[in-house]
């Protein structure tokens, strides 16, 4: 090193005239000193952190995991004594979660008298590593490092707030999701996921740095955790007078103040029949209005936290919610309810003998609480499908009718998001109602001791599963993708699957119960009492009404394709699929396929 900048200064003497070479020697120099300082790979050189000594190296995990020949997706190698000492001299807070211009060279100093007490989550506040500070994107964060993490809702090392985005996550993007909400605690695990909170939750220990080895989905270049390890950042929040934010519950001030102005288009629920005990219903007087509109209607009724809005003879407006004397059974066609809204021709208010409901946006707190059971408290259930059979539909309406969430074979972040938090058990630990799949071979189906067969129509089915393939859970395929060479081999694959999932589990299934997604549609109470009873479940009538009040999910697609996609080669294929399962389904003793599946040949 002395022999190094000996010959530099020599240059730097001879370069004096010359403007060239003078700047090529400083350029030199500064990398020079960039390197010393630890802004490069720096093998030798350490931090402190947690306790021991972890270098400062600058590669990224990816480029270190595929030296030592295992991806950086791959799962964690078992932590054999062997293992663990090569961990302790090559883990590190490496450059893949600190960008070299973005790492500071000095650790924190300790945290020194933390206070210790039961917060948030209502784990104990405990002391956590030094780390290293640093600046993301103009966010003060301190990197802890890695921590093992557990899938249970409560056992999370950061419970209060999560998302995933498994297209667009970033370190950048978690930390800006976590200090919006002022939480003080940010992760990031299995490459896509983040976690915010108010502390690290007491069981949740700093484990090797090789263990948080996934990179994040849209940054090759930095650590999004690993499987079930979670990389956690220390963000330095603004000092407020104020304490942090949290989701509330508005009261009936605030919605007063509040301007409610919801749009009723995926809001109509359909149109029944008046029952005898009609008017018993409501317990607040009607607002009738010569200018009446479901938006009116809906605006009503959620001020005064009603789940329904209910319109009938043009201009009345009811608001209730789902009980004995008022239920969503018997639909009729829409335009039975034909009398128009005076202030909004487009929409229905019902007639005299039949009345359209509207659905609010309150919740009904009935059926809100669902739990994860003990573990091997529940036979292992299948709630098996083919794609786009309403099999997360089903979920939704189990969890609501039982208060008891469903597991999942598969682990989707977006599903969990939007509130299945089984989707993260381990499916085998049998704390869970039902276990989703759409597997159909032999031996997983023996695994099962039960199981919930959907069946959709497969012309249907196979459309549904085509919009989600391109337009996500809710939204459509464009035209073109039905006019493609691919959406003829979806077809010619999806119907082979659609009948190797229904006949094999017909067959090799001995404790089966079939459902068809069509009488789901048209009963869905009376349905959901039957999977009730084949799960050996007792019926909470409250949260029958519940259930009644929120049947449609969080998945609903509430447009349709406006075309025929299937050509008169494709439909031929499907027919004779159809009728294969329809005689499996009479040679093993199984309810017949409805009407509307039968192609005329």
């Amino acid at each position: 090193m002395a022999r190094l900048l000996t010959k530099l200064q020599r240059l730097y003497r001879r370069a004096i005239g010359n403007r060239r070479t003078l700047l090529l020697v400083l350029a030199l120099g500064l990398c020079l000193c960039t390197y010393m300082t630890g802004h490069v790979h720096a093998p030798s050189r350490a931090l402190r952190f947690g306790g021991g000594t972890i270098p400062s190296e600058g590669l990224v995990v990816r480029e270190r995991l595929l030296k030592s020949g295992r991806d950086s997706n791959s799962a964690p190698q078992s932590d054999t004594a062997e293992t663990r000492q090569s961990r302790e001299g090559s883990d590190s807070l490496s450059g893949d979660v600190m960008a070299p211009a973005r790492k500071e060279t000095n650790p924190v100093p300790p945290t020194e008298g933390r206070e210790s007490g039961v917060e948030g989550n209502g784990s104990t506040r405990r002391e956590l590593p030094t780390g290293v500070k640093m600046i993301i994107s103009g966010i003060n964060v301190t990197a802890l490092g890695c921590f093992n993490d557990r899938p249970g809702r409560t056992e999370r090392a950061l419970q209060d707030d999560f998302f995933a985005d498994y297209r667009k996550m970033t370190v950048e993007l978690c930390l800006r999701r976590c200090k919006d909400k002022s939480y003080e605690y940010a992760g990031l695990e299995y490459g896509a996921e983040c976690y915010c909170g108010p502390e690290v939750h007491r069981d949740s220990d700093l484990v090797p740095m090789a263990e948080c080895n996934t990179s994040c989905v849209a940054d090759q270049t930095s650590t999004c955790g690993g499987k079930l390890r979670v990389f956690v950042y220390r963000l330095e929040l603004p000092p407020s007078p104020h304490q942090r934010v949290l989701p509330r519950v508005k009261s009936s001030d605030d919605k007063k103040k509040s301007s409610v102005t919801p749009k009723d288009e995926n809001f109509f629920r359909g149109c029944y029949p008046m029952a005898p005990d009609f008017d018993q219903a409501f317990s607040i007087p009607p607002l009738i209005d010569e200018r009446q509109a479901p938006k009116k209607c809906l605006t009503h009724c959620f001020l005064h936290s009603f789940t329904f809005a209910v319109l009938y003879n043009t201009t009345v407006c009811q608001c209730a919610d789902i009980s004995e004397h008022f239920h969503l059974r018997d639909q009729v066609a829409d335009d039975t309810c034909d009398h128009r809204c005076p202030d909004d021709r487009a929409k229905s208010c019902g007639s005299l003998t039949h009345f359209s409901a509207y659905r609010t946006l309150v919740e009904d707190i009935r059926c809100t609480k669902t739990v994860l059971l003990p573990t091997n408290s529940r036979p292992l259930t299948a709630l098996v499908s083919f794609p786009g059979s309403g099999n997360t539909w089903v979920r939704h309406l189990i969890e609501k009718a039982t208060g008891i969430y469903t597991g999942s074979f598969y682990n989707d972040g977006d599903l969990f998001n939007k509130g299945f938090i089984g989707e993260k058990e381990n499916w085998l630990k049998r704390n869970t109602v039902a276990v989703k799949s759409h597997r159909f071979d032999r031996s997983h189906i023996d695994k099962f001791d039960s199981g919930i067969l959907i069946i959709r129509n497969p012309y249907n089915a196979i459309v549904s599963e085509h919009n989600r393939k391109h337009g996500g859970h809710t939204g459509l395929a464009r035209q073109t993708k039905y006019q493609s060479q691919e959406w003829v081999d979806f077809v010619t694959g999806k119907s082979q699957t659609w009948t190797n999932t229904a006949m094999n589990w017909i067959r090799y299934c001995s404790n089966l119960l079939i459902v068809y997604y069509e009488d789901l549609q048209r009963d869905v109470v009376g349905q959901i009492r039957r999977v009730l009873q084949f799960l050996d479940l007792p019926v909470s009538e409250e949260r029958m009404f519940c259930l009644e009040a929120n049947k449609e999910g969080k998945f609903k697609r509430h447009k349709h394709i406006d075309f025929d996609p299937y050509t008169p080669e494709m439909r031929a294929s499907i027919n004779l699929y159809i009728h294969t399962v329809a005689l499996s389904l009479k040679l093993y003793n199984k309810t017949d396929l409805p009407e509307e599946y039968r192609p005329e040949l």
